[in-house]
C-alpha cells in the first residue's frame, strides 16, 4: 500500500514520509518524524498498541492533526482524507508491531 499512499498524498501536493517500525527504522526516529509532519496518518490495523498510543499522545501534546486509517486500502485512506481540506503535507505511518516502539 505504500506506493498507493505515496501517490494519494503527492497528488494532493503533499510530501510523503513513511515509517514502518521495522529493524531499519529505529524507535528513536519516530519522534523527529512526527515533529516534522503537519499531518500524521496512522494505519491503526498494522501497529502495536504501544506505537498507537505513542503516536496519539505525541500528536495531542504537540497539536498535530492525526488521521487514523482503520484498514490498509486506497479507499480507506481516501475516506479519511476526504474530510481534510488543508494542503496535505503528511507523514503516513504504517508502524508494524515492533517491541522497541
Amino acid at each position: 500500500m505504500i506506493p498507493v499512499y505515496r501517490e494519494l498524498i503527492e497528488d494532493k501536493g503533499g510530501r510523503f514520509l513513511h515509517r514502518d517500525g521495522g529493524e531499519e527504522d529505529k524507535a528513536g526516529q519516530l519522534g523527529p518524524m512526527l515533529q516534522s509532519a503537519d499531518l500524521v496518518i496512522c494505519q491503526v490495523g498494522c501497529i502495536s498498541h504501544n506505537a498507537y498510543w505513542r503516536v496519539k499522545e505525541h500528536c495531542k501534546r504537540h497539536g498535530k492533526l492525526c488521521l487514523f486509517v482503520e484498514t490498509p486500502s486506497r479507499s480507506a485512506l481516501e475516506r479519511v482524507l476526504c474530510g481534510y481540506t488543508e494542503p496535505v503535507r503528511a507523514a503516513p505511518l504504517n508502524v508494524q508491531t515492533d517491541p522497541a516502539v
